[in-house]
């Protein structure tokens, strides 16, 4: 999923993603700031249902941008932490994840064998 994708998708949630992810917000009310601490300076505001914060030091933004700044990643990887808190990484299987699950099936083992003793050419009641 993109980037504005998981955005929207969370809009209104981010105090349960903020939770699961164990970064304190508080309430609405100043409190310390979960990326750098202090006494009073964080507010989360939470405008639009985006996420949005104040603080007097680190400064402001929305609920990507503060999981950015808590675990000092980039926004492909915070973004990622939010869907996984969404439950909405879709895993698309590759070719060889799909290989993969077929060998570890008791039937494949069958048909590997039953293929090895296959000799390839034509029917005598064909031709």
């Amino acid at each position: 999923m993109k980037i504005n994708e998981i955005t929207a998708e969370a809009v209104g949630k981010w105090q349960s993603i903020f939770s699961s992810l164990g970064i304190e917000v508080g309430n609405g009310k100043h409190c310390p700031c979960p990326v750098c601490g202090g006494k009073d300076r964080f507010r989360f505001d939470n405008k639009n249902g985006r996420g949005t914060y104040i603080c007097n030091q680190c400064g402001s933004g929305d609920g990507l941008e503060l999981i950015k700044n808590y675990y000092h990643c980039d926004s492909k990887k915070a973004s990622s932490k939010v869907a996984e808190c969404l439950n909405l990484n879709n895993h698309v299987a590759t070719s060889s994840d799909f290989k993969s699950d077929l060998q570890s099936k008791p039937i494949f083992k069958k048909v590997e064998y039953l293929l090895s003793k296959t000799i390839l050419g034509q029917s005598d009641y064909l031709t």
